[in-house]
């Protein structure tokens, strides 16, 4: 009775150990799944300016989540300043500028909200060259956040957070943004280290940042 009771025993063993065997042949490099939803992300910047087609002028649009000042310089080819626009803390706006008085040529357009900034060339009555893409991911944590800022993007760009097990925290996938800012919150997150992790192409840009001791 005993013998018939472990050959019982053994047969189960060995069936829960082949379904166990054949589920990891199935996944064997899955990880598993976050346990939190931690990460928050805060409010956003983004833009876009582009020259008018057949008139001396450009055209500044921007949503701003982030209740900033927002600033606008112009300069000539020259680095001389030419214009300053003071927006305030709009949150959306859509302007024109006319630089018929100073006539056609290449121009910089400066926009700053907060601790983001960008310069943007401008061909204006001019063959536009597209400018190449640049992006900053902030070096440390300050208080537990960080910032992303990027510009000139031509394709999707995904923003990921994994741990050092290569678990992903965060992600999120940015379409038809060329010129956009964002702070992220990740205080929340379990003492480690995380990658924060910003791709657009065949370009990658990466940050480890340690939250908590």
């Amino acid at each position: 009775m005993k013998a018939r009771a472990h050959r019982l025993l053994a047969l189960l063993l060995m069936v829960f150990a082949l379904h166990t065997a054949s589920a990891a042949g199935r996944n064997p490099d899955k990880k598993k799944p976050a346990e939190d939803n931690m990460v928050v992300a805060l409010e956003k910047f983004a833009y876009s300016v582009y020259s008018i087609k057949d008139q001396l002028k450009f055209r500044l649009a921007f949503e701003n989540e982030s209740a900033q000042q927002v600033w606008v310089r112009i300069f000539d080819s020259k680095s001389r300043l030419l214009f300053t626009d003071h927006l305030g803390k709009k949150t959306a706006l859509k302007r024109n500028y006319d630089v018929a008085g100073v006539g056609k040529g290449e121009y910089r357009m400066v926009i700053s909200c907060g601790q983001f900034n960008s310069s943007n060339q401008l061909f204006i009555g001019m063959n536009p060259v597209q400018g190449k893409f640049e992006a900053h991911l902030s070096h440390g944590l300050k208080a537990g956040k960080m910032q992303i800022a990027f510009q000139n993007a031509t394709d999707d760009v995904y923003v990921t957070l994994s741990d050092a097990s290569g678990v992903i925290h965060y992600s999120e996938h940015l379409v038809g943004e060329a010129n956009f800012a964002r702070r992220y919150d990740l205080s929340r997150l379990r003492p480690g280290q995380y990658t924060m992790s910003l791709s657009t192409g065949d370009k990658t840009l990466e940050q480890i940042y340690q939250v908590g001791k």
